[in-house]
């Protein structure tokens, strides 16, 4: 396992600001201030209190039930808010993340927001140094991917019914690219969120830019490829081959 020594210290000295949206902005307003802050989740107010949650997921399963997006984005937040308070401890923060599965918790001060944290600030607490821990005891194996040649309605059916925000893709058994929620989420904003522009192939949409470790990297590796290119997973590779998929999470479950 691994140990953060000043678990015992209240989360408000970690966490960071948080950019929230009042409670009658529309779907779509709010869509474009995710993507211009590249965030995957935003608290939703009422005031200075907390209402609600809204995430990317959220958003495209609200697409694909039809949903009016101008619409205020109170129709489609999650109203019961799993939250943390400024008093609670790093450790009690880990807890309730690892219990609710949560990757970000609103931090309030009683009902009022003051900001949020997430598992990529519990990662980044974590030196940056060899652990002699290898990605293959980490990563979760054998993980879903999907074939370039699909279409992105069924990408975005895939993502929705699994509830999974990225998949590797695969060719001839070589990973050719990757592609996330938030991939989706920005096309079907330039595409003016039109059904019909999902009727293209998965692949002219993907990353052909693909970060990966090798199945016996050394955590301190993925923690200094997730720093530097600012990005929550990583495919683990055997040689060329799909070995796995390490994520912010679960480097979290070794997390004590």
């Amino acid at each position: 396992m691994i140990k953060i020594e000043f678990f015992y210290k209240p989360v408000k000295e970690f966490f960071k600001p948080v950019i929230s949206v009042d409670e009658t902005l529309s779907i779509k307003k709010t869509v474009e201030l995710i993507l211009k802050t590249d965030t995957r989740r935003v608290p939703v107010v009422k005031g200075k209190e907390l209402v609600g949650i809204v995430t990317t997921s959220d958003i495209l399963n609200a697409f694909l039930r039809g949903e009016d997006l101008n619409q205020y984005i109170s129709s489609i937040m999650i109203r019961e808010v799993i939250t943390c308070q400024v008093t609670d401890t790093l450790e009690e923060v880990l807890r309730i993340m690892k219990i609710s599965r949560k990757g970000g918790l609103p931090v309030l001060e009683g009902r009022k927001l003051k900001g949020i944290i997430t598992e990529k600030d519990f990662v980044r607490l974590l030196p940056l140094k060899s652990y002699g821990i290898k990605v293959s005891e980490l990563m979760t194996k054998k993980p879903f991917f999907l074939k370039p040649n699909l279409s992105l309605l069924d990408t975005l059916k895939i993502m929705v019914n699994t509830g999974y925000r990225r998949f590797p893709i695969v060719e001839n058994e070589e990973v050719i690219g990757i592609i996330t929620n938030q991939d989706l989420l920005r096309y079907l904003w330039k595409k003016d969120f039109k059904l019909e522009a999902l009727d293209e192939e998965m692949k002219k949409v993907m990353n052909k830019e693909v970060y990966s470790v090798q199945v016996n990297s050394d955590l301190g590796e993925v923690l200094k490829l997730m720093r530097e290119m600012d990005i929550g997973g990583l495919v683990v590779l055997e040689e060329k081959k799909l070995a796995g998929i390490i994520t912010e999470r679960d480097i979290l479950n070794w997390i004590e």
